[in-house]
């Protein structure tokens, strides 16, 4: 055991290891996806319910509530509303995500991961005012 030990004590694993900043990125460019993703997501969700709304009234990938659900005239409003607020908010939200980008590629790590949390604060409170906006608009 000894032996091992003392072949062991001169061994560097970090020589071994690859540079992981080569395979998975650094910080900044991990802030900036996390940034993009509620955009992006938010834009297909609309283009989505612009598209091709679902035709039948479902808890899976529908927008609505129990109310929205039993009125077939106030399901297809809503998903019209939703897919054009949600498509116009995505698309301006990822417009945002790449000046950022942009924005991350000049400033350091801690700066970059601190503008990607104030974003998202505010990609979030955008989205749920938008929800709101809708089911305001939808029970007017």
């Amino acid at each position: 055991m000894d032996a091992l030990f003392s072949a062991l004590k001169d061994f560097d694993f970090e020589k071994m290891l690859p540079k992981l900043d080569a395979y998975v990125g650094g910080l900044k460019f991990w802030a900036w996806l996390l940034l993009m993703v509620g955009p992006v997501l938010l834009l297909v969700l609309g283009i989505l319910y612009t598209k091709n709304p679902p035709s039948d009234p479902n808890c899976s990938w529908a927008y609505g509530n129990k109310r929205i659900r039993s009125d077939r005239a106030l399901w297809d409003r809503a998903h019209k509303l939703a897919g054009r607020t949600w498509m116009l908010l995505g698309g301006g939200l990822t417009c945002v995500g790449l000046l950022c980008g942009i924005i991350f590629m000049v400033v350091n790590a801690l700066a970059a991961a601190t503008i990607a949390v104030w974003v998202i604060v505010i990609e979030l409170v955008l989205i749920l005012g938008s929800k709101l906006l809708i089911n305001g608009n939808l029970n007017k």
